[in-house]
């Protein structure tokens, strides 16, 4: 997602949702993994990660949670690096205190295929240190769906899937920011610990009739402790 990155914890309510306790515990500590570490992702792909569940317990069928951060410091109007020479829209990211309320749900339709969905809605917290241009942002809207497919007898293999999309609006007569992504990747695992992955996609960024388009593509490695 692209309107708004949270950068730190402080504040930020317990998920409470609605599943078996191993499945509870692996959601509440990846979110907060993620919150603590000061990860500057994509806010929805954070929230993501939250509903992945820990290798040692089967997924439930259906898993649905409700997340609310109080006062992030965050990032609106995120767009990533835009490789450009001239773009044609006009916005610069903005850092302000957010109050995000994300809904997040998980499907297990067959064995090995994982459908994930996310919404959340954001709002600026008037709080000393806000960038000046925050008081003009009235909220920040989003929305993601995923699906992830463990390969039949390549129980290693895991292909992945997502789009994304998101909308800031403004107090002014400006014209909502509009964000918009797909993503194909691949993730390949050693071991419960240790996976490689790779991704490719394309994002569009809005703003009335100014747009601009780009590439995305990456890989990592990841390792648990």
């Amino acid at each position: 997602m692209h309107s708004c990155k949270h950068r730190s914890p402080a504040n930020s309510k317990a998920i409470v949702n609605m599943n078996s306790e191993g499945d509870v515990k692996a959601l509440v500590e990846a979110a907060r993994a993620r919150l603590q570490a000061g990860d500057r992702k994509e806010a929805l792909q954070l929230s993501q990660q939250a509903v992945d569940v820990d290798a040692e317990h089967p997924p439930a069928l259906f898993l649905l949670g409700v997340g609310y951060d109080k006062a992030i410091p965050s990032d609106f109007l995120g767009h990533g690096l835009l490789n450009a020479k001239d773009t044609e829209t006009n916005v610069d990211e903005v850092f302000a205190a957010a109050n995000t309320l994300r809904l997040i749900g998980r499907i297990t339709p067959v064995e090995g295929l994982m459908i994930k969905a996310l919404y959340q809605t954001s709002e600026v917290e008037n709080k000393l240190g806000n960038d000046e241009a925050a008081a003009n942002i009235d909220d920040s809207n989003g929305w993601l769906i995923g699906a992830e497919y463990k390969v039949p007898n390549y129980a290693n293999w895991t292909v992945k899937a997502q789009y994304s999309q998101n909308s800031t609006s403004f107090k002014t007569e400006q014209a909502d920011f509009d964000a918009q992504q797909i993503l194909l990747g691949l993730d390949y695992a050693f071991n419960k610990q240790v996976k490689v992955y790779g991704y490719t996609g394309y994002s569009t960024f809005e703003q009335a009739d100014a747009k601009d388009k780009q590439p995305v593509v990456g890989t990592g490695l990841e390792f648990k402790f």
